[in-house]
Formats: structure tokens, C-alpha cells, sequence
């Protein structure tokens, strides 16, 4: 697929597109004759976010959502958390209703298959720490046993 086409098909950004090709974000993208993109259909590009020494499960739940607003791919290995902890963080954001399942797709190993709530949005446009006290709220009401 060429460079407009895909940029069409997903809605991205002209200066976007061209920062994820050249930093490598897109897998198998590669540059063909003339300076020109070949990039598969269907890849969408990795979302990377900033290395921290000591992540916490607000912050991957945070970044998963980011991910999943700027249709970005998300997984354990971008997170930096095991395929467990992967699991738990999937589970809870379906269980909180931040995000929901497609009909299509079943793979949430990337994200797909998994559309933000408008409540999920609605959180996203608030600073990162809101996210994160809200985050804190809802886990300790659980651990409590009370229903949110």
C-alpha cells in the first residue's frame, strides 16, 4: 500500500505517517524506489511511550488507552509488563466499561478488537493524574468489594 492510500485509509496525519516510518514504527515498512513508502495493509504503528524505572498499573492502563485513541498498536513487550499483567489490565478496563469488544476482531494481544468508551474519552482529556486517582478509587472500591 503507498503512503497516501494508507494515510487515507487510517486518517493520519501527513507529518504523523512520515515521523512513525522514519523512526521504524510501522513493521515492514520499507522505502522502494524513488523514495516512496511500501507499507502492508492492515499494520498500524507501535505506540511507544517513555521509559520509567518503576511502572505502576495506573500508568500502563494510561498508556493503553492512549494507544488505543491515536489507533496505535499496544501490547505487553511496548508496555513493558509480562503477559499476565497484560491480561489483568485488558480485563479491567472491559470489567471499569473504558473500553468494549468489536464484533470483528478477537486478538486483544495488540489492542485490536477493543474500541474506546465516550467515559474512557472523557477520562483521556483530563490531566494523567485524574486518570490516575480515578485508577486508585476504582481498585481499592473493588479490592472493598464495593461495585463502581
Amino acid at each position: 500500500m503507498d503512503f497516501d492510500s494508507y494515510q487515507k485509509r487510517y486518517g493520519y496525519r501527513t507529518r504523523d505517517l512520515e515521523r512513525y516510518l522514519e523512526r521504524g514504527l510501522i513493521k515492514g515498512a520499507r522505502r522502494i524506489a524513488g523514495g516512496r513508502w511500501f507499507i502492508p495493509e492492515d499494520v498500524r504503528p507501535d505506540y511507544v511511550i517513555r521509559k520509567k524505572a518503576s511502572r505502576r498499573f495506573e500508568d500502563d492502563a494510561f498508556d493503553f488507552l492512549k494507544a488505543l485513541n491515536t489507533r496505535r498498536t499496544v501490547s505487553a513487550r511496548v508496555l513493558l509488563c509480562t503477559d499476565g499483567e497484560y491480561q489483568r489490565l485488558v480485563q479491567f478496563l472491559l470489567r471499569e466499561g473504558l473500553v468494549v469488544e468489536d464484533e470483528k476482531h478477537t486478538d486483544h494481544a495488540a489492542g485490536e478488537g477493543l474500541s474506546l468508551t465516550r467515559h474512557a474519552l472523557d477520562l483521556l482529556s483530563q490531566r494523567k493524574d485524574r486518570f490516575v486517582e480515578w485508577c486508585q478509587t476504582t481498585i481499592a472500591a473493588a479490592a472493598k468489594g464495593v461495585v463502581s
